[in-house]
């Protein structure tokens, strides 16, 4: 059986709770940053693919990699990430684009599927496939903002036991 540890000592409590709050705000900040770096890399596709059009789902590009991991009997981990390619058209000329951001470890459109792209007219060999690529920079900063405030919380002592 599992022996319980109970911290009574009032100046123990409020250390623990003041390096918890902090371990919390840090990880806030570190998801804040992340949200917002992403948000500027969506920001600056959205600045230069202005023109949209329909494409199609031609294939998806597959990934693998191995990573050591010891778990039970198995020394490695397989990960397999998909990149959706598709194909579009502009002034009579055909391009192909791929997308790393969609797929990941899945394929949620089916080959043949038609999607709407973003291309910059200027250049139009650059382009992406606008799906959730705001999801990321959102749930960053939400994420970050949250954890941030609950780790101020904690480090404050207004949020601790029994919810006092």
């Amino acid at each position: 059986m599992a022996k319980t540890i109970v911290i009574t000592d009032p100046v123990k409590i409020r250390r623990f709770m003041l390096i918890f709050g902090l371990v919390f705000i840090v990880g806030g900040i570190a998801a804040l940053v992340l949200g917002i770096w992403s948000g500027l890399g969506t920001k600056e596709k959205n600045d230069k693919c202005t023109a949209t059009t329909a494409a199609t789902v031609t294939e998806y590009e597959t990934y693998t990699s191995y990573r050591r991991k010891k778990t039970g009997t198995h020394s490695h981990k397989v990960d397999t990430n998909y990149s959706l390619v598709y194909e579009f058209e502009v002034g009579g000329e055909t391009y192909v684009g791929c997308d790393r951001d969609v797929g990941s470890n899945q394929k949620p459109y089916p080959v043949g599927t038609k999607i709407k792209i973003h291309y910059d007219p200027k250049d139009p060999e650059n382009s992406y496939f606008y799906d959730t690529s705001n999801i990321k920079m959102y749930a960053g900063i939400g994420m970050g903002v949250l954890f941030m405030i609950i780790g101020a919380l904690l480090a404050s002592g207004k949020l601790g036991r029994n919810g006092s």
